[in-house]
């Protein structure tokens, strides 16, 4: 890969010399990074799995679940939207729950639900699909879509002033 971009010259030769020089270093930062979630204790951890981090997200989680069977796994972001989402939960034994539209109201509550094991809880909660068992389920229906504009706080006029003109010559 690295030899690729230098030949066709599509990032800069520093560029490509610095990927080179961590490439290798990259396992051994995943093993820290692992062992020190693991070491938090933390009950649930939380993946991003926008853009390209979908892969990197599920060999963490991977190697979480391995050194902590009970910490429970969330996903979330882009990649999950609705069933894109579910196919994760599908096939990958190792996520919990994934939130499959937007939930910024309900993560606290999909929290306690994941650390107290109630399923049943975690199951109604709009826009997830949670493991139960040895199955995935799907949630409540997720919430209507809103107009982007509904969720700004202030509303937007509140804060874009009109611009101010030079009247004098």
């Amino acid at each position: 890969y690295l030899q690729d971009l230098a030949r066709r010259r599509a990032a800069p030769g520093e560029v490509v010399e610095a990927r080179g020089h961590l490439r290798p270093k990259a396992a051994a930062f995943a093993d820290y990074a692992v062992r020190r979630l693991a070491a938090s204790g933390a009950p649930v951890v939380g993946f991003s799995t926008s853009f390209m981090r979908t892969q990197p997200a599920l060999a963490t989680a991977g190697a979480l679940k391995h050194l902590s069977p009970d910490t429970r796994i969330l996903f979330g972001g882009a990649n999950c939207f609705d069933e894109m989402g579910r196919a994760l939960l599908e096939c990958y034994r190792r996520i919990d729950a994934v939130a499959t539209d937007e939930a910024e109201r309900t993560p606290p509550a999909m929290v306690e639900a994941l650390i107290s094991g109630d399923a049943d809880r975690a199951g109604r909660l709009p826009g997830y699909v949670t493991r139960g068992g040895e199955t995935a389920s799907a949630s409540a229906p997720p919430s209507p879509s809103r107009p982007a504009w509904t969720i700004c706080r202030p509303p937007i006029s509140a804060t874009i002033s009109p611009p101010r003109r030079n009247l004098s010559p």
